[in-house]
């Protein structure tokens, strides 16, 4: 008798096991995110710059790029406004802010895994009509991180008038 995978269960049997030592980690940081904990002011810029990072090997073209840093810039601003007015704890001798536990951070970190994982699976099996979604692939790719970047940034905002 012969077991016959489906198209998602082939995809997900070729993916490397680094690919889910990522996934498990990012699930291990969104969880420990519902609770309230305290960062320091380095690990606050730790996931936008490593989500950044992540999209260097990505081939824009000229506008692609501009289009990149304008929703870098946008999901910034929505970070900034998505926390404003978040109660922060400000723990100048350690460095430090205690940030309240959220599930936002757990269902962006998943959605940023999924949509990786699809252009990542796209790009290896058709680059052509990969490279038709570039725009989109630009937006998500800079909306997620300015996001974190954003959020980050109130945060050692909030820091600094303490």
């Amino acid at each position: 008798m012969s077991c016959e995978c489906s198209l998602i269960g082939k995809i997900i049997l070729g993916t490397p096991l680094k690919i889910w030592g990522i996934f498990l980690l990012l699930v291990y940081i969104g969880i420990t995110s519902t609770r309230t904990r305290v960062v320091s002011l380095i690990r606050l810029f730790v996931i936008p710059i490593v989500l950044i990072w992540f999209n260097r090997n990505i081939s824009f073209s000229p506008e692609g790029i501009d289009f990149f840093l304008i929703c870098l810039s946008v999901g910034l601003v929505v970070g900034l406004v998505s926390v404003y007015k978040v109660p922060i704890k400000v723990m100048k001798n350690a460095r430090a802010v205690e940030l309240p536990g959220t599930w936002s951070t757990l269902i962006i970190i998943l959605l940023i895994f999924v949509i990786k994982y699809a252009f990542g699976y796209l790009h290896a099996t058709n680059p052509a009509l990969a490279s038709q979604y570039l725009f989109l692939e630009a937006s998500l790719c800079g909306l997620i991180p300015g996001w974190f970047l954003g959020k980050s940034s109130w945060y050692l905002y909030c820091f600094s008038k303490a």
